[in-house]
């Protein structure tokens, strides 16, 4: 029997042999073999591969008469927390329907027993395969089928789903169609695995339970910390280091040797293992980048690395080289006396594109930085130390039961820090909106990524409180004061007007005294957090929540506050970078939802974004009733502008990254007889657009992020405007992306450049 435990045809073995026993959901045993029936629908024909979790079969569809493989899991081997985070990986896996990924078209449980889901039968083989049948493969031939695998890696981390098992037998070479050209194909998404049948330990998972195989795993997911893409970025040099000398870069004589090896051994040199000699320095520099210890040192998304590929193969430096590039000074940032980080930004003199490096911490050259706490765990304690990491990483606690694949799917929200790639930080697209030099200097999409990585350690956090009745119950006002968590920030609180300061600890608020609380996008896991807050306690919110069915219960909350004047949707002091990071500061509101709003009897301003319609907004009867109109993206401007020198009791505007605001549109808003308060920020302004600022007479507090204009141009508008209240500030602003105090593992320091998550 070939060890191949995959969805790929060419295997033969007799009925008796193709029989697999598995344990169901209750722990009943389970048995298949050729010719049953799974759910109804999946005839099975015959066995392809089986191992500790499981097996594949290739199977007919009944009614389609289709073939396709199908992978039965053996249930009493699958938590709630497991089988919930495969479902939601496969439903994206689905929708991808991408060429480099193997395709899934169901998923179910047979007799409510045994998980199963169903994919593409594959013609081929895998690259485990190949390596063993040739030992190595040519360089050429290894970029041509790892470009392949960094872009279907890079179309699942776009859409928040991470591998974690990256290895030459996930890799598919597979024939499509009368082509003879390979087309490479990733297999074994999610964490349902199937080890190989036959296969060493190591080539096995550790314990069984722990996610990855040991030669592959990068030094994060070796300690069981939570892993990115950054960790599939680990494992796929891994594997291309295996494809290109025969063997993985690290291999110890257990899998705690070889954990050791990931963290602390220096990588060695893919030509030391060559007799030819054949790797292009390119190459190994790329290599040393993929497979650096330290996550921030590596590449930040398998599209970069996919990139640089395809540079190798056509002769051109790359930007994990540093070999042929040119550094021109005056990007060069000066260190600090104290500092220990250096920025780069290295410019290709090929083609004359421009690429920011990582932050790069001098202190990650030192090994012992990576070793995990394992001093007491001797090679002879191996078993110990499996348990011990199988239950760190794997018991969970408030699990929910098994839940039935046949319920209707609910779209699943991706990962932020998955979908982060070289798009996260638009240098240009700042520019446009007015940003200075310096602005754009000070961030990167790499702390952009960082930040994301902390931000999903703060929704856990709330993930976790928001199961805490106890918590939940305790009201965040008394004795005139709020008393909010001092282990992580809820947001930002305005009292009095005054600047908004962060929610955290004892603030005082006098009930007579306006409290605006802006809830920050990591409280988008717990709505319930709400509730502790009574009907007196503030007078404004804008808040970030991402479920749009939740939104009629979460505006029935707010009309029970007696208080409540300004509704917003979306955080104003959160200034996102890009269309990668606008869910963190924007609900997922939707036009239906608008006319619950009237409940809100002292609705006097509201705050709209993204998939909001101009139509809606003026069809919504609280429109005559407010003051103050707050957006932020949304559609058809247009033609609510065309509207809005009507709306006479609108008093103040808020535009925030709002299309269509031209000089055609400040025209317009000149002509709104009592526009008193305007902020205009992300805009294209010009510098002719001071013209039009001039004409509106009645306005006494106009707020823009330009810093582009001369200060000369600065203070023209302000002697035109003496009566008005003119502030200009920052287009890129972190002083509200924190979401754990200073002194948290978790914070973000975003007073020092080149230093993230600490």
């Amino acid at each position: 029997m070939s060890d191949e435990s995959l969805p790929f045809e060419g295997q033969s073995l007799s009925r008796d042999q193709q029989t697999t026993i598995l344990s169901g959901i209750s722990g009943a045993s389970l048995s298949y073999l050729p010719g049953d029936v799974v759910d109804g629908a999946y005839q099975l024909l015959r066995l392809l591969g089986r191992g500790g979790m499981g097996a594949v079969y290739e199977c007919r569809h009944m009614t389609l008469d289709q073939r396709y493989a199908i992978k039965l899991l053996a249930g009493n081997q699958l938590s709630s927390e497991t089988w919930n985070r495969f479902q939601a990986e496969a439903k994206s896996l689905a929708r991808l329907n991408h060429p480099g990924i193997v395709r899934i078209y169901n998923m179910g449980i047979d007799n409510n027993q045994c998980p199963y889901y169903v994919m593409d039968l594959l013609i081929g083989e895998s690259l485990d395969s190949r390596i063993k049948r040739g030992g190595k493969i040519a360089v050429v031939d290894c970029l041509d089928i790892f470009a392949q695998v960094a872009d279907g890696l890079s179309a699942a981390h776009v859409q928040g789903i991470i591998h974690r098992d990256i290895k030459p037998s996930n890799i598919m070479i597979a024939k499509e169609g009368q082509s003879a050209e390979d087309k490479v194909k990733i297999v074994d998404f999610g964490i349902a695995r199937l080890p190989k049948h036959d296969s060493a330990t190591q080539s096995q998972t550790a314990t069984g339970l722990i996610f990855g195989t040991p030669f592959y795993m990068s030094p994060e997911q070796c300690e069981g910390s939570r892993v990115d893409e950054r960790s599939d970025i680990y494992s796929f040099g891994c594997a291309l280091f295996e494809a290109l000398t025969g063997a993985p870069p690290f291999v110890g004589n257990s899998a705690f040797q070889t954990f050791l090896m990931h963290q602390t051994e220096k990588l060695p040199t893919l030509n030391s293992r060559l007799t030819d000699k054949s790797v292009p320095e390119s190459l190994q520099a790329a290599m040393e980048k993929m497979l650096a210890k330290k996550p921030v040192d590596r590449y930040q998304t398998i599209k970069q690395v996919g990139h640089d590929l395809e540079r190798i193969k056509a002769g051109k430096p790359i930007m994990a080289q540093g070999v042929n590039i040119t550094i021109p000074p005056k990007l060069i940032e000066k260190e600090g006396p104290t500092s220990t980080s250096k920025r780069r930004l290295l410019t290709d003199e090929t083609d004359n594109s421009t690429h920011e490096f990582e932050s790069i911490d001098e202190s990650a050259q030192d090994p012992k930085n990576y070793l995990m706490p394992l001093a007491a765990v001797s090679l002879l304690g191996i078993t110990l130390f499996a348990i011990w990491f199988a239950l760190d990483h794997f018991v969970f606690s408030n699990q929910k039961p098994l839940a039935s694949a046949h319920k209707k799917n609910q779209d699943e929200t991706p990962s932020l820090f998955n979908a982060i790639d070289e798009r996260a930080y638009d240098p240009k697209r700042m520019r446009a909106f007015g940003a200075s030099e310096a602005e754009i200097s000070s961030i990167s999409a790499e702390e952009i990524a960082e930040l994301a990585t902390v931000r999903e350690d703060a929704e856990k956090d709330y993930e976790v409180r928001r199961k805490d009745s106890k918590w939940l119950s305790t009201r965040f006002y008394s004795g005139q004061s709020f008393h909010f968590p001092t282990d992580i920030y809820l947001g930002a609180i305005s009292i009095d007007g005054k600047p908004a300061v962060r929610a955290v600890g004892d603030i005082e608020a006098p009930r007579n005294k306006d409290a605006f609380l802006y809830l920050i996008t990591s409280t988008n896991a717990s709505p319930e957090i709400l509730h502790k807050f009574g009907p007196q306690d503030l007078t404004g919110i804008a808040m970030v929540f991402h479920d749009e069915k939740q939104i009629p219960e979460i505006i029935s909350t707010l009309s029970h506050w007696s208080r409540l004047k300004d509704v917003w949707f979306f955080n104003p002091l959160l200034k996102t970078i890009s269309p990668k990071t606008e869910d963190w500061a924007e609900s997922r509101i939707e036009d239906q939802n608008l006319s619950l709003l009237n409940s809100i009897k002292g609705l006097r301003s509201v705050g709209l974004c993204n998939h909001i319609s101009a139509k809606a907004i003026l069809k919504s009867s609280w429109l005559k009733k407010i003051d103050e109109l707050a957006l932020e993206r949304t559609q058809d401007f247009p033609v609510l502008l065309k509207a809005l020198p009507g709306l006479t009791n609108l008093k103040s505007l808020f535009l925030m990254e709002q299309k269509g605001v031209s000089e055609d549109a400040l025209e317009t808003l000149t002509q709104m007889p009592n526009l008193q308060k305007l902020t205009i920020l992300r805009s294209h302004l010009t510098k002719d657009s001071r013209n039009f600022f001039k004409k509106m007479k009645h306005l006494n507090y106009l707020r823009l992020d330009r810093n582009d204009w001369s200060t000369s141009e600065k203070d023209d508008l302000k002697k035109a405007m003496p009566g008005c209240n003119i502030s200009y500030e920052k287009v890129i602003d972190r002083t509200y992306w924190y979401m754990f105090p200073e002194n948290s593992p978790n914070a973000w320091k975003e007073d020092r450049p080149g230093k993230t998550r600490q």
